[in-house]
């Protein structure tokens, strides 16, 4: 596929090379770990009985399992990047002149929406951008971008602080789709797992995100 604004082609590269290229290659991983077998001697140090089939990924899987977490953290600071600096470069912008140029739209952003997980200026909130894209430059994104895409900026947030326990209601309501998405019991103290469907969803989803930006329309 064919991007033509500088600031969409960066970011398309860097999601597909190094989110969607790490995601793939975690299988690859596993694969690998599951062929080599913890010996009886590593066994017995563990406290693992010797008739358990242990592998190299049952002891590694902790470390294994957060990286889908820690690519979903790095994917939505593309995302916040790629915001500062798709505007920045459309209307000439030094980055540090940027808070005040969209400070109109934070403004009117925050008497429009007083929930308390989407009020956010931060470009982390993924609608609180796509509303200033929207105002600045008619950009529309469609359905065809899943409700989690909406939902990464608090997803980050409880992964972050929280270790992606639903550590109270405010997250329930806040991740509703997240939660859906990956199969979680929408329950405080719940734990959302970060499935390699589920990044799959919010990498194709960030692509869409890019690509409108990048709509034949926005080059002037």
């Amino acid at each position: 596929m064919t991007i033509n604004n500088p600031i969409c082609h960066k970011f398309y590269r860097l999601i597909n090379d190094e989110v969607a290229g790490g995601q793939q290659n975690d299988r690859i991983y596993i694969r690998a770990l599951e062929e080599y077998k913890v010996t009886e001697e590593t066994k017995s140090v563990l406290g693992i009985s010797p008739e358990i089939h242990y592998t190299f990924y049952n002891l590694f899987k902790p470390s294994v399992d957060v990286l889908s977490k820690m690519r979903l953290i790095y994917l939505v600071s593309l995302i916040e990047a790629f915001g500062q600096e798709y505007i920045v470069e459309r209307d000439n912008l030094k980055i540090d002149d940027l808070k005040k140029h969209i400070k109109t739209y934070a403004a009117d952003w925050q008497k429009k929406e007083t929930r308390q997980h989407l009020n956010s200026t931060s470009f982390y909130n993924t609608p609180f951008l796509a509303f200033v894209l929207n105002k600045r430059f008619n950009i529309s994104f469609g359905s065809d971008i899943s409700e989690a895409f909406w939902e990464i900026g608090t997803l980050r947030k409880c992964i972050v602080h929280h270790q992606a326990f639903i550590k109270n209601e405010e997250f329930c309501i806040a991740l509703s789709n997240s939660i859906t998405m990956t199969n979680t019991a929408n329950a405080v103290n719940e734990q959302i797992f970060i499935s390699n469907e589920f990044m799959w969803t919010l990498i194709e989803d960030s692509r869409r995100f890019i690509r409108a930006c990048d709509h034949q329309k926005c080059l002037s």
